[in-house]
């Protein structure tokens, strides 16, 4: 764990409130989102997505309050985290060395995504 892990990120009582609002606010649309990109995966990798959602958001708060589109940025942000946990996943199953199941979960997803362009960084 590096140094940068380890800092406790501070925010104003106004940024807190800000965070919780947008959070609050976009909550449908974040868990709308996130289950389109993880699909089948939403049950296993869903909460560990909106926890990172939440964890970005905190991270940002400072930038998200002068945002133009703070709403906006927050559904992107969420498909993009998403996207990063599926590949995670698909890493993972691969290194299983279970090629069947891997490509059995994962094909209509990952083509899927790679389609649309989902999995670009």
């Amino acid at each position: 764990m590096s140094n940068a892990d380890n800092e406790k990120i501070r925010l104003t009582p106004e940024e807190a409130e800000f965070v919780q609002t947008l959070l609050t606010k976009n909550s449908k649309n974040i868990r709308v989102a996130v289950r389109l990109v993880l699909g089948r995966f939403y049950n296993n990798l869903g909460e560990d997505c909106l926890s990172e959602i939440s964890l970005a958001v905190i991270q940002k708060a400072k930038m998200l309050s002068t945002h133009e589109n703070p709403d906006g940025w927050l559904v992107v942000a969420s498909k993009k985290i998403a996207a990063n946990l599926i590949r995670k996943e698909y890493t993972r199953l691969k290194n299983t060395k279970n090629d069947f199941l891997l490509f059995f979960i994962l094909k209509d997803k990952i083509m899927g995504n790679l389609a649309v362009g989902g999995l670009k960084g």
